[in-house]
């Protein structure tokens, strides 16, 4: 029922690159997740899942969070896989003028972003030990654009299942999550389980 195409990746421009049109057919559930990016983290048995793959998109906000306790208290313990992805947007060079002190600034504000990413990551890598789930592992992705990437890395990967925080109050709308909640319920080619945030 799924057809997966190529899309084309947003990332760094040296890590450009266009992926090939092809197209899989799943007889059965168990998916074997392979992906570029090396996991950060993960748990003893992430690679011998045997039930569905969720992918759980988060971006530090407090919703964020809240879907990771839905996702720990309700996927299948024994046997899924909780994958917990995070994006960080970087600021390209030609976006900016190309003074020297602003190309050192933007290289400075994107090694920021990555070190709260991979803090934020190494958390959510803390709370998946702490957990019941036998089968994870934490993921970071560098691009332009968190809603291609994760549009991306689902039609790499296969995954069954994502699940996103939708927007809180107006303080989150400005946060990554929020345009890319409804993109991901409109786009992907897995099911999207939207967590709403509870007061």
């Amino acid at each position: 029922r799924r057809v997966h195409g190529g899309f084309i990746s947003f990332r760094m421009s040296e890590h450009t690159h266009h992926e090939k049109k092809h197209h899989h057919h799943h007889h059965h559930k168990k998916r074997k997740i392979d992906a570029e990016e090396a996991p950060k983290d993960k748990g003893e048995h992430s690679g011998d899942f045997s039930g569905q793959s969720w992918l759980l998109c988060v971006d530090g906000s407090e919703s964020s969070s809240q879907a990771f306790e839905w996702a720990a208290r309700t996927i299948n313990h024994e046997n899924d896989l909780l994958i917990v992805l995070t994006v960080v947007e970087l600021v390209d060079s030609n976006q900016l003028s190309q003074f020297e002190e602003y190309i050192h600034m933007q290289i400075k504000f994107n090694q920021e972003l990555e070190k709260h990413a991979e803090a934020m990551l190494k958390s959510f890598a803390e709370r998946c030990s702490a957990s019941q789930l036998r089968h994870w592992e934490t993921r970071i992705i560098r691009g332009r654009d968190p809603k291609y990437e994760i549009e991306n890395f689902v039609t790499r990967t296969c995954v069954d299942n994502v699940i996103v925080a939708s927007r809180g109050d107006r303080q989150q709308e400005k946060l990554a999550l929020g345009g890319v909640t409804d993109y991901c319920v409109q786009n992907l080619k897995a099911n999207v389980i939207v967590i709403k945030p509870t007061e």
